[in-house]
């Protein structure tokens, strides 16, 4: 029925050649056969089709598309727009290219490696794990204290050892999402802990490489206390009010004229603090924002109030201090119509502290390499070298790609490969080495 400018523009962007009224008014095969999309994705789109005019509601999900030989990772919405029947008239096919979040977060999680002693303190179950052993090869302190295993007994072992998943299907499912997609975000799974203690987790994964092996890093939320809120709320509307009004993260919804209806109190402290003001039932969600901010909600709102549901992070500045929250808007759904939208904050501040942190570990890392007055070598074990330092060949008068193409032990640079190879034998044994006097050949 209609395409916007942002969809074209991303079109043009890749050469091409789509003629907009070649498209309008025709079934959604002609617009794929023209970007070049194959015929067992249209099969696949128009299930997704389906399932939302069958359910009447919105589905978000991920895919990887090769257009043009560029590869895209797109978020995708899909909201039924319904008629005064209550039917599915029309569909709203929302697209996020999220490609270069998609690379940035590989990268970033690649990096981890370096870093991981700042996630040891993440308040989340952190774990690193082999994608053909599936062994853990380490897991965060949090992990240690609630699982209730020893760091011993889970080094080594696997997830299926220990029995961590309570239904191993759900590992099967997020490898194969994993494997798809390179990530998985924001999955429902059952964890068993030692003590047989069954716990809910939100899980995020992601692959990365270490020694040219895929491996997982897996983070999990214990989100068993909302679930529970979740299900009181089924149960009983009063014993719901309790729960919701103590938990720390803020909920509350409005109405279609962006009016509170209801709140917790955490939600509520911090409005009050933000705006200096008694907030109340009934009082409007925007009267005190700034017109940036009331344009933003309203968007957000407006989405919601036609049927779309959305996550996404935003920032609030209390005392002069930044936090930030992840927040989840669905619409209110009362005898078939839209009555409002409800909201979930969750303040994730720590989260992006950690992730801030380890940006800055490894640009103080890189500057602290290559600016060392020592000749610094990182290389394998098997003599491949992998990265230097100025230093190295600034003095032994290799250019840095001489020195990457050579291997320590077919192109030795050390005078007495004895001396290497017993080097080699300590550092296996004491996994590290000070001060050893070695003698190495200029060019």
């Amino acid at each position: 029925i209609a395409i916007n400018k942002p969809y074209l523009a991303t079109v043009e962007l890749l050469d091409i050649d789509l003629d907009v009224n070649d498209v309008i008014g025709k079934p959604v095969r002609v617009l794929n056969e023209a970007i070049g999309l194959s015929a067992e994705y249209y099969e696949a789109t128009i299930a997704k089709y389906k399932e939302v005019v069958n359910t009447g509601k919105p589905i978000n999900f991920l895919e990887s598309l090769d257009i043009s030989g560029q590869i895209f990772t797109l978020e995708i919405t899909l909201s039924p727009v319904m008629n005064e029947n209550g039917e599915c008239q029309y569909l709203l096919y929302n697209s996020h290219n999220i490609s270069e979040q998609t690379r940035a977060t590989r990268a970033l999680i690649e990096s981890e490696e370096k870093f991981k002693q700042i996630f040891l303190t993440s308040p989340d179950f952190v774990t690193i794990s082999e994608i053909k052993s599936g062994k853990y090869i380490d897991v965060n302190e949090f992990f240690v204290q609630k699982s209730g295993y020893t760091r011993e007994e889970i080094i080594g072992q696997t997830s299926s050892g220990l029995n961590i998943w309570n239904n191993p299907d759900d590992r099967v499912r997020m490898l194969s999402i994993v494997s798809k997609f390179g990530k998985v975000e924001n999955m429902e799974a059952r964890f068993k802990l030692k003590n047989g203690e069954i716990i809910q987790g939100l899980l995020s994964a992601a692959l990365f490489i270490i020694d040219n092996e895929p491996h997982i890093l897996t983070i999990t939320r214990d989100i068993t206390e909302l679930k529970q809120v979740e299900h009181a709320y089924k149960e009983t509307a009063a014993n719901l009010s309790s729960m919701i009004d103590n938990r720390e993260d803020f909920i509350y919804s409005v109405d279609l004229n962006l009016n509170y209806i209801i709140f917790n109190s955490s939600f509520e402290k911090i409005m009050n603090e933000q705006h200096n003001i008694e907030l109340k039932k009934g009082m409007s969600s925007i009267a005190n924002f700034t017109k940036d901010e009331a344009e933003f909600w309203i968007t957000k709102y407006k989405a919601a109030f036609n049927g779309q549901s959305d996550t996404f992070e935003f920032t609030l500045t209390l005392n002069d201090k930044s936090r930030y929250f992840q927040t989840t808007l669905n619409p209110i759904v009362k005898d078939n119509k839209i009555t409002g939208a409800s909201g979930l904050s969750i303040d994730i501040t720590e989260r992006k502290l950690v992730e801030e942190a380890l940006k800055l570990s490894e640009e103080k890392f890189e500057k602290a390499f290559r600016l060392s007055p020592f000749l610094i070598t990182l290389s394998t074990l098997e003599g491949e070298i992998i990265e230097v330092n100025d230093r190295i060949f600034s003095t032994l008068g290799y250019t840095r790609e001489e020195f990457l193409e050579r291997n320590a032990i077919k192109n030795p640079l050390w005078v007495d490969l004895d001396d290497r190879v017993n080097f080699i034998k300590l550092l296996k044994k004491n996994e590290s080495i000070s001060e050893k006097e070695v003698e190495l050949i200029k060019k």
